[in-house]
């Protein structure tokens, strides 16, 4: 499994134990992934702080003898699938993040619109839409 996973792009290194941890480096990410597991019938145990450092976050797998192959292979496409996920989320963050500095900097840039943007939030603080 720890090949498997590898295969993939994840941090799954093997001790020579039915125990692959799989590391992400943030226990956020791992708390949102593992919901998606549970929710895809593949269970995953999510380790963080203060039982590893942030930067091993992630999970434990492990794997028994009573684990039948079709059962290997459903957690590996999960695997997949939760990879795929992820790095359209990160796409798309990525885009919004470019988007969001490009906005700013026009903001910057431009005469009377940063008073305009600024008499706006004011507007909606007043309202009350700000929370």
């Amino acid at each position: 499994m720890a090949a498997e996973l590898q295969a993939i792009g994840y941090d799954a290194p093997y001790h020579g134990s039915q125990i692959v941890p799989v590391i992400l480096g943030n226990y956020t990410l791992a708390l949102s992934a593992y919901k998606r597991f549970m929710d895809k019938g593949v269970y995953v145990n999510p380790v963080g702080p203060p039982a590893v450092p942030e930067s091993d976050a992630g999970f434990r797998t492990s794997y028994i003898a009573t684990h039948r192959w079709d059962d290997l292979e459903k957690a590996v496409e999960v695997f997949r699938i939760i990879t795929r996920i992820s790095r359209q989320k990160t796409r798309t963050t990525r885009k919004r993040s470019v988007l969001e500095e490009r906005i700013a900097q026009m903001i910057q840039e431009t005469p009377g619109v940063r008073k305009k943007v600024q008499d706006s939030s004011r507007f909606v603080e007043d309202l009350g839409f700000d929370s």
